[in-house]
C-alpha cells in the first residue's frame, strides 16, 4: 500500500469544501475510509462498512464530515462512491504538488473525458489531497 499523507481532519474537510463543487459534496454518495490489513476499508456515515453497491451506506459530505470529526482516530479520510452520472480516475502519483499533470498524455485523457470545465477543480481537489479522498 502507498504511505498515506498525514493530514489535520480540519485541513483535509477545509479542502475538499475548498476545491470540491458543491453540487457534488450534496450528493448522498460519500463514504469514510480507514486502514485495516494494510489497505482501505470503507465505513458507512451511518456505521459499519460502506459498500459501492449499497448506496444505503453513503450520505452526504456534510454528514461524513460531521462522523469524520467524530471519529478522527478510525477515520482517515473520504471516498466518493461512483454512480447515477459519477465516474472517478484515480489520479494518485500522477498530479504534481503543484496540480499540473506531468505527462501530455494524462491531460489528453483527463480533457477527452468531455467535461472540461470540471477539470481545473478535479485536478485541484486530487491534487490537494494527494489523491486519497476519491475511490
Amino acid at each position: 500500500m502507498r504511505q498515506i499523507k498525514d493530514i489535520e481532519p480540519r485541513e483535509l474537510v477545509e479542502r475538499i469544501r475548498a476545491n470540491v463543487p458543491e453540487e457534488l459534496r450534496e450528493r448522498p454518495q460519500w463514504t469514510l475510509w480507514k486502514i485495516g490489513n494494510d489497505r482501505k476499508i470503507p465505513l458507512s456515515v451511518f456505521g459499519g462498512y460502506a459498500s459501492c453497491s449499497d448506496s444505503s451506506t453513503w450520505g452526504t459530505f456534510d454528514h461524513a464530515a460531521a462522523v469524520f470529526f467524530r471519529n478522527t482516530k478510525v477515520c482517515r479520510g473520504f471516498n466518493m462512491a461512483t454512480g447515477s452520472g459519477l465516474g472517478g480516475l484515480d489520479l494518485d502519483g500522477v498530479v504534481r504538488e503543484d496540480g499540473t499533470l506531468p505527462e501530455p498524455q494524462i491531460g489528453g485523457l483527463v480533457l477527452g473525458l468531455g467535461h472540461s470545465r470540471r477539470i481545473p477543480e478535479a485536478v485541484s481537489w486530487a491534487a490537494g489531497l494527494g489523491g486519497t479522498a476519491v475511490a
